[in-house]
């Protein structure tokens, strides 16, 4: 969406999102009111990079996000970790993909 007012590489783009993302991360949902959390990814037209987003349905609150230029296992691990880290271990729902599977397995890690 940027390429018509502005011209920035996919590099650039990538690194102002790394940069700009704590606003993303820090949104005002107390961890005690969190009971389940959904997640899903999809692709953006960045170079083919994947937006994982974590949701709280009964709160209505977005809780998370990753960028990343993957959709693996690992990737999906990373953002487990990272909302467990946030919230404590709460119930996750997904897709099914297989990068959920094996990231919940402990298999993105070698485990």
């Amino acid at each position: 969406m940027l390429t018509n007012i502005i011209k920035r590489s996919h590099v650039a783009i990538w690194k102002w999102i790394q940069k700009y993302s704590f606003v993303f991360d820090s949104f005002d949902v107390d961890k005690h009111d969190v009971n389940f959390i959904f997640i899903d990814e999809t692709e953006i037209n960045v170079r083919e990079a994947w937006l994982w987003v974590a949701y709280e349905p009964q709160l209505k609150a977005f809780l998370s996000f990753h960028i990343s230029w993957h959709q693996n296992s690992l990737d999906a691990y990373y953002f487990i970790m990272k909302l467990v880290k946030k919230y404590g271990r709460k119930t996750v729902y997904t897709d099914g993909a297989l990068w959920y599977v094996d990231a919940g397995r402990g298999r993105a890690c070698g485990i």
